[in-house]
């Protein structure tokens, strides 16, 4: 199976940290990844709750403004 013909994995991520996401986001794009980011809790759980089943994972900082 080539690159191409794989199923992309979908990744989502949320933190407050600006520069933590940076690094996220350029570990995800070098590994191929399909990742969204998140600054706002609130937002991310609108967002994955909206497109059920189509994160693989989550990735989350357990404290967050609001929450």
């Amino acid at each position: 199976m080539t690159r191409s013909q794989e199923r992309v994995i979908r990744i989502a991520i949320v933190d407050d940290d600006h520069l933590l996401l940076g690094v996220f986001s350029s570990l995800m794009k070098r590994s191929g990844y399909h990742a969204h980011f998140f600054m706002d809790a609130f937002k991310a759980l609108e967002k994955i709750s909206a497109v059920k089943g189509h994160y693989d994972l989550v990735i989350t900082d357990i404290q967050m403004p609001r929450m």
